[in-house]
């Protein structure tokens, strides 16, 4: 209410201002053309007041004087512009229709000109007074720079003008905005960036949100080693993705120095996947399963189904979405169930009308399941099965697995489970060919953050004074942030390949010594090898690898035949011609898992797995 009657106020203060300096362009136009004062008789009256009420209401028209901010931009320096150009148009064919009066013709040229000259100023005015900090803040209001003197670091500057924190300057690396100023703020380069002291500025707000994360790492370390406490706009993938907006103003964490450089995602592609189809999405509270769907509600489906065993997980996404779909012809449905049982996919099915699937449900602690071997086999390997089966008899129009990197030579039941469930959609992609449902594989690493994840375990163990454990010195694993591979895995489905798997290409792998190392350094840590001897050290140890886990991961098998799509961070694996007696050991297999989750006995799951991986591989 506050800030309507504020917009209210100045609407009518403005409005007055810019009719009373119409009405003196008139006098003044007029006086200089006749060369003497002019006296305003009753005969001019008429134009007088169509100056008045002209200017405001052209004014009003263009919504010059709707804007909530002050700052005299150039878009409305181009609608005031405009609108001065309409009434110009206005009051000379007012001048031309009411003549003759005491007023010349002429006048319908040079009055416009005036208040095309006339209505600036007191814009300027009132944006340089909401600059001015107000004495009983200004002693106490916190002091930073904004690193990027682009127009992400304008506009976080004018929001912390607005919540009275004063910006000392700009940093920037590009010589031709070096020695400038924007809005009288002074641009500097990096170099000349004092050492850091909390009694004048500590903090650097970064404002670039579409760099690299190597590039803002290096910046993060070069502003780190002068003391300097760095903060962050959110970056364009969670701009394109999410909910953030560019005033959302955070810490930086390790996630956006390891995001790589942004490729633009495909809207098109992505829509031509969704929109308008009704989408389930298996595991959707899930860190992946949550993310597609947030993606996925803003291309337009015509219903959106989330399929979770997790009740906690799925209130969670389902409260989130409802809250921020922008239309409510798109339908949200929370659906509590289980992927291996077919009665909860039978009702999903026969009564929502499914055409698009999305399989993110599944087991993925290593660990964890080398101890629950039979539990992570039959979620994962009966899970997509029954899935698959539902989706060949309702005649779904694609289905995609979201797969791992664990699947390549794998040495874990879970990397295994993964592995013949990627078998079990590519047998599916061949007796779906002639029906047109197209089936297929997303696979790829580790995401950042994800549940359970490295990340935040280091995250929690820094917290509590460490140490923090990494498995090995050499130990490395492929990342990846949860937008990009949600993002990449909706493009993935758009695209036509002669094989059913997909790879994301990952980038580098990265030393999880050195992620540990980072993230320590991060929390404003010193980093021991040894038993800590201050409150300021963490130590690293190392405890060695645990069962199934191995020192370094592949994305392919190999690599020979990959080949490049459409998209530049997609590749597509060669096509897989399995022999017909494969598909009768998996048939086979799939039968001694559903005989003992029924009689409660069954074989070495492991030893079982690595027989088929053999074969399979042969």
């Amino acid at each position: 209410m506050f800030l309507l009657s504020f917009v209210r106020a100045r609407y009518w203060y403005l409005s007055i201002v810019d009719g009373a300096v119409s009405i003196l362009a008139v006098w003044l136009a007029t006086s200089l053309r006749n060369e003497e004062w002019f006296i305003v008789t009753p005969r001019s009256y008429p134009i007088l007041f169509f100056a008045g009420i002209g200017l405001p209401a052209c004014l009003a028209l263009r919504r010059c004087y709707s804007a909530l901010d002050l700052a005299f931009s150039y878009q409305n320096a181009k609608a005031h512009l405009v609108a001065v150009g309409l009434y110009a148009v206005l009051f000379l064919t007012c001048c031309i229709m009411l003549y003759p009066t005491d007023i010349p013709r002429s006048v319908g040229l040079i009055q416009p000109m005036l208040v095309a000259l006339f209505v600036v100023p007191p814009r300027l005015l009132m944006s340089w007074l909401d600059r001015v900090p107000r004495t009983s803040v200004s002693l106490t209001r916190a002091r930073v720079f904004i690193y990027g003197a682009g127009s992400a670091g304008r506009f976080v500057l004018s929001s912390l003008r607005h919540n009275r924190t004063e910006v000392v300057g700009f940093i920037d690396d590009d010589p031709a905005k070096i020695g400038g100023v924007f809005h009288q703020v002074p641009v500097m380069a990096s170099d000349h960036l004092p050492i850091a002291t909390d009694a004048v500025v500590s903090e650097v707000i970064l404002a670039i949100p579409s760099i690299s994360g190597q590039r803002r790492g290096q910046i993060y370390d070069q502003l780190s080693a002068k003391g300097y406490s760095v903060m962050t706009v959110p970056t364009l993938v969670e701009l394109d993705s999410s909910t953030s907006r560019i005033d959302q103003i955070r810490r930086v964490q390790i996630e956006d120095l390891l995001e790589r450089e942004v490729v633009q995602p495909d809207r098109m592609l992505m829509r031509s996947v969704v929109e308008g189809q009704s989408v389930l999405i298996t595991g959707a509270g899930g860190s992946i399963g949550s993310e597609l769907s947030r993606q996925i509600l803003k291309l337009n489906p015509r219903r959106l189904i989330l399929f979770d065993h997790s009740e906690f997980q799925l209130f969670q996404i389902h409260q989130e979405l409802v809250n921020v779909r922008l239309s409510k012809s798109v339908k949200i449905d929370p659906v509590l169930g289980s992927v291996t049982s077919a009665g909860d996919l039978g009702l999903v099915f026969e009564g929502l009308s499914v055409d698009v699937v999305f399989h993110a449900a599944a087991y993925k602690h290593v660990h964890l399941l080398e101890r629950n071997d039979f539990s992570g086999l039959f979620n994962n390997v009966i899970g997509t099965k029954r899935l698959v089966d539902a989706c060949l008899a309702h005649t779904v129009s694609k289905m995609v697995l979201v797969s791992t990197d664990k699947a390549v030579r794998p040495s874990s039941v879970m990397g295994m489970s993964k592995r013949v469930a990627e078998v079990v959609v590519e047998f599916a992609r061949r007796s779906a060919e002639c029906r047109g449902i197209k089936f297929s594989v997303v696979r790829f690493g580790n995401v950042l953050g994800s549940n359970g994840s490295v990340v935040p375990i280091f995250r929690e163990q820094i917290a509590a004074g460490g140490p923090v454990t990494v498995t090995d010195p050499g130990v490395t694993r492929y990342f990846m942030t949860i937008p990009e591979a949600a993002s990449l895995v909706i493009q993935a489905a758009g695209i036509q390949g002669e094989s059913c798997l997909f790879v994301l290409d990952m980038g580098d792998p990265l030393s999880i010594q050195s992620l540990a190392r980072s993230l320590i350094e991060m929390a404003g840590k010193v980093v021991t090898f040894s038993k800590p001897r201050s409150d300021g050290e963490i130590q690293i140890k190392f405890i060695g690898l645990k069962p199934g886990e191995k020192m370094h991961e592949d994305l392919f098998a190999n690599a020979d035949g990959v080949r490049a799509t459409s998209h530049p961070r997609i590749l597509e694996a060669p096509r897989s011609d399995l022999p017909l007696e494969m598909e009768e050991a998996l048939t086979a297999l799939i039968s001694d898992i559903e005989r003992q989750e029924q009689y409660g006995q069954g074989p070495n799951w492991s030893q079982t797995l690595s027989r088929f991986i053999e074969q399979l591989d042969r």
